[in-house]
């Protein structure tokens, strides 16, 4: 099993953030250097095939804005029963796993 919880804010959403994120955060932490602010997602469901055992796990920890953005990379990835689910006392979309493909 890997969990992440990656970069996720595009980069022109940097200057939105509230300022306890935007004063105290490296803006690359919020980031991760790609436009949409998907590249680390990217990446690493790129490489977790290699680092997960055959029923091996994926959860990544994202916005709920971007849910279903990260769901759509690791379905495009090949990972298998991607899904959501729901956390915090919010029970809003928080973690999307996804089994590592075949």
């Amino acid at each position: 099993m890997i969990t992440v919880h990656p970069p996720y804010v595009a980069m022109d959403e940097v200057d939105d953030l509230p300022d306890e994120i935007k004063d105290w955060e490296p803006v690359h932490h919020a980031h991760g250097s790609s436009s949409d602010g998907l590249g680390f997602v990217r990446q690493t469901v790129g490489e977790a095939p290699a680092w997960l055992g055959r029923k091996g796990w994926l959860l990544m920890e994202t916005d709920p804005d971007r849910a279903r953005d990260v769901k759509r990379v690791m379905a495009d990835g090949g990972f298998r029963d991607v899904r959501s689910t729901k956390g915090g006392d919010l029970k809003i979309a928080r973690v999307i796993v996804g089994r590592r493909p075949a």
